[in-house]
This record gives C-alpha cells, structure tokens and sequence, in this order.
C-alpha cells in the first residue's frame, strides 16, 4: 500500500483542524472530568446534532489516498481485505489500550475519541439527533458493514476464540458478498442519509415500523466500520478525474453513481474503488480529523 497524502476538505473548502482554546479564554486545566465531559456534550449538540444541513458535502470529511495500483475487481478486494485487517489490528491496540500515547505541549491527550470512532452512528431525528456508540455496550459489535451496488452485508470479523479473520479469510469472505451483489438494479436505500435531517429523522422512523428495515438498520449502526465497495469512475481526462475522485469520497457522486453505497450516519466509512481509487468518509461528531489520520497511518502501514 502506498503512503496516505491527507487531503481533508468539505465544500466550503474548510480543512480539518484541530483548535485550541488559550488558558485565558477557557481555563481548562481547572476543570475536573465531569465539567469537560458537560461541555464536550454541550460542543457536540451545539455544532453538530442540533444542525439539521445534510451531512453530505456540508458536515462530513472526506480523506482521498493516493490512487492504488490496481485497476479491476480482484485487486479492490484484495486491497479491501488488507485494509479491514489493517482497522482491526488497530482496534486490538486500541481495546488492550497498548497504542502509544499522544502527547501535546509535552502533555498527554486523553486517548478515549479513538474508542469513540470506531462502533459509533448518528441517529436521525426529526428535531435533533443522538449520537450513539456500540462499542461500549456489553456485547460490543464484531461485524463491518460491506456496501456494493447499494446492498448492505453484514460481514462477521472475528472467529469463535475472540480472534479478528486473517487477510485470506476476510478476502474469501468480500468474494462470496460480490457473488451476492452482482445485480444493479436495488434502490439506493443510503441516499436517504444524504437528505436534510428533518426529512430523514421522518423517513427514519417510517422505516424502522418495519420488524425486518429495523434489524437491517441496525446491524449497519451497530457494525465497526463501514466498507464502500465503489463501481468504476467514468474517466475523461486527468485533470477531471481528480476531481471526480475528490466528489466520490465527499458524496459517491449521485444516486446513478455511488452515494447509494454509503450511509452517511455511520462514523467511519473506507472507500475502496474498483478502479483503484480509495478514501475516508466520516462523521465529525463521532470524532476530528487528527485520530482519523493516524487510523489512516496504522492501516496503509500494516501492509
């Protein structure tokens, strides 16, 4: 796998940021643990559940990684295992809380936005959302979520002894989920999760009355991680297909291209194109782009 070259921007043009308040704005450093947790929830209503703009283009990230050197499906799925092996082998780090820590001014970082990101989703509502994160119940999800031509599979990661799947069996695994999803001609159900937040918090809770929609949909809130597996991008010149790739991880492109490949609540989603394209997609309440980047680190050095 090649190096990432981090590009995090919205359409406004915004790039990701990590702020810092001065002791003399905000004296942080007499706060104890539960007047910064009262004002991390008041942070994340305020800037993020309340706004009812969609997450699409307006709120969430994307991360394009430089093109992979691949460029049909065989090699997106390998490179698809490698990476899920890659975000799992992290979250082991994560859960036996050996990964290093991050330090700042000489002072360390509380470490817990990792846990954070990965298990997490935004729920809609018609008024405000709520944020919730799974890896922090009593039996914390072992399945990804694995998207292709706007199907959704719920793919188990972990054997019956606790371990996470080898490469080998992860790329088995995506091969029997292509041979299920050869048709295209499904409705593209995650573009509902593009739409203003008002409009899906009610299509939402139409579609959980359904016994079988609310396992479906759960089962993609509850998952670790999301995996997109894009279709080929039309390429016209080099020059546009930058710019075609930049709007691939920012949106999918439209309801004929890839936006029904994604479910935009969920707070991690990798982009792996059958073209070799790939990217980051991600939900900025769930967490900022910092942890992201050396998630990013930690999986393309796996391999």
């Amino acid at each position: 796998m090649r190096p990432p070259q981090y590009t995090t921007k919205t359409r406004n043009g915004s790039r990701g940021r990590l702020t810092q308040f001065r002791d003399k704005d905000l004296n942080i450093s007499t706060m104890n643990s539960h007047e910064s947790m009262k004002l991390t929830d008041w942070w994340i209503q305020s800037a993020y559940l309340t706004c009812r703009l969609p997450l699409a283009v307006h709120s969430n990230p994307a991360v394009v990684l430089p093109k992979q050197d691949y460029n049909d499906w065989k090699g997106q799925l390998r490179f698809a295992a490698k990476l899920i092996a890659g975000v799992l082998d992290f979250k082991c780090k994560l859960d036996s809380q050996s990964l290093p820590i991050e330090y700042s001014r000489a002072k360390p970082l509380c470490m817990d936005l990792y846990a954070k990101i990965l298990s997490s989703c935004r729920i809609p509502g018609p008024k405000h959302d709520t944020l919730i994160n799974y890896g922090s119940t009593r039996s914390p999800p072992t399945h990804v979520t694995v998207v292709r031509n706007f199907q959704f599979f719920h793919l188990d990661v972990y054997n019956s002894d606790g371990s996470p799947l080898t490469v080998d069996q992860i790329h088995m695994q995506l091969q029997r989920i292509r041979n299920f999803s050869w048709k295209t001609d499904k409705e593209p159900l995650g573009v509902l999760t593009s739409d203003h937040r008002n409009t899906w918090g009610q299509a939402y809770n139409t579609l959980m009355k359904d016994k079988l929609n609310r396992e479906s949909v759960r089962a993609i809130q509850q998952s670790i991680f999301t995996v997109c597996l894009d279709s080929p991008v039309l390429k016209i010149s080099e020059e546009k297909y930058t710019s075609r790739m930049a709007a691939q991880m920012l949106h999918g492109g439209g309801s004929y291209s890839n936006s029904g490949n994604r479910w935009f609540d969920k707070a991690l989603q990798f982009i792996v194109g059958e073209d070799g394209s790939c990217g980051v997609i991600y939900e900025q309440s769930c967490g900022e782009g910092p942890p992201i980047a050396t998630i990013l680190d930690h999986v393309l050095d796996y391999w």
